[in-house]
């Protein structure tokens, strides 16, 4: 059902961007409708993506075993991203400090994500990775701003939903939503 969904709406996409290509060229603009059909190359070149984002600088066995799983079954790259909003923690842009916290937190970031891309690579799966310092919100806008297809995210519950002793015991502890 799902891939029905996704089918029908990138179908939908494509027919819309050739009819407008088309209104273009009809009209004697063949410059707007050969970009038209450039950006549309441009769209199907790109493979949708699943974002993985990690707990701060680490990715926890099971968001790494649940997405590689995913990937696998749907054919998804993956880009790895680990996110922490070191810009908003007060201490001055010039600090020695913030400097250390950078480092330390890169360092950590690329030996977790080191892990995840062997685990990828032993399962035939594509991965990127990015380090951004800012809340994981706002990386995820940033991201989406430069227009990478990313369609699912997938990440470790939040820790307050972790502790809460009425979850059900088979609950899982991986978050995945959809970004269609």
């Amino acid at each position: 059902m799902f891939l029905k969904k996704l089918f029908n709406r990138k179908t939908k996409e494509k027919l819309e961007q050739y009819q407008e290509a088309i209104t273009f060229a009809e009209a004697g603009d063949k410059d707007t409708a050969s970009k038209l059909l450039n950006k549309e190359d441009q769209t199907i070149s790109k493979d949708p993506m699943l974002l993985v984002i990690g707990d701060r600088a680490k990715f926890s066995s099971e968001v790494i075993d649940y997405s590689l799983d995913m990937a696998k079954r749907m054919g998804y790259k993956i880009l790895a991203l680990n996110a922490a909003p070191l810009s908003e923690n007060g201490v001055p842009l010039s600090s020695s400090a913030k400097k250390e916290l950078i480092k330390t937190f890169t360092e950590e970031s690329e030996k977790s994500f080191l892990s995840f891309a062997q685990k990828a690579k032993a399962n035939g799966v594509d991965i990127e990775h990015k380090i951004l310092f800012e809340d994981k919100e706002a990386a995820l806008e940033h991201l989406k701003q430069q227009n990478i297809p990313i369609e699912f995210v997938i990440s470790d519950a939040e820790r307050d939903f972790v502790a809460n002793d009425n979850r059900p015991e088979n609950c899982s502890r991986v978050c995945v939503y959809c970004l269609c």
